[in-house]
C-alpha cells in the first residue's frame, strides 16, 4: 500500500524527519521553467512531475493557460519563483509562489 504523500508533508511541517529523531526541513526556492510538462529548477536540480508533490495550499486542480500553470487559485507563470520543502532532496513539496 502506498503511503499518503501528505503524511510526509505533515512530518516536515511539524519539524520532525520521519526517518529519525532529528528535525529537518529544507526550504528551497525554485523557478518554473515549463508548465507542459511541469519543470522547476531548484537546488541545482531539474525537477519534473515525478519529483514534485503539489500541496493543497498550492492548489489541487492543475490547469494550463498558455505558459502559466494554475494550481487552484495559485498562478505560476514560466519564470516565476516557487517555494518548495524537501526532507531529503528527493521529493519536493510545492508550497506556494515566492513572488
Amino acid at each position: 500500500m502506498n503511503e499518503n504523500p501528505y503524511s510526509g508533508l505533515l512530518s516536515i511541517i511539524r519539524g520532525k524527519d520521519q526517518s529519525s529523531d532529528t528535525y529537518a526541513c529544507n526550504q528551497v526556492i525554485g523557478r518554473v521553467v515549463s508548465v507542459t510538462p511541469l519543470i522547476i529548477n531548484a537546488a541545482g536540480l531539474e525537477l519534473d512531475e515525478d519529483d514534485i508533490i503539489i500541496t493543497t495550499s498550492a492548489g489541487a486542480t492543475v490547469t494550463v493557460e498558455g505558459e502559466t500553470a494554475v494550481f487552484g487559485s495559485a498562478v505560476f507563470p514560466v519564470g516565476s519563483s516557487v517555494l518548495l520543502l524537501t526532507p531529503d532532496f528527493q521529493k519536493f513539496y510545492l508550497i506556494a509562489g515566492a513572488n
